[in-house]
């Protein structure tokens, strides 16, 4: 199964869809083509670089 490449700005402006709750988890994933977990893991990321 081939990654989907999603750009740095494109998860942060899906992680910011979720913290700002215009949409979940699942919809950002379905949204950008990746796994639940993928997203998931941007958001720990972006979450412990903003603390």
């Amino acid at each position: 199964m081939s990654k989907r490449k999603v750009s740095v700005e494109d998860k942060i402006y899906a992680v910011n869809l979720y913290l700002d709750g215009k949409e979940s988890q699942r919809r950002i994933a379905d949204m950008f083509d990746v796994s639940l977990a993928s997203v998931q893991q941007w958001i720990r990321n972006y979450e412990s670089m903003n603390l």
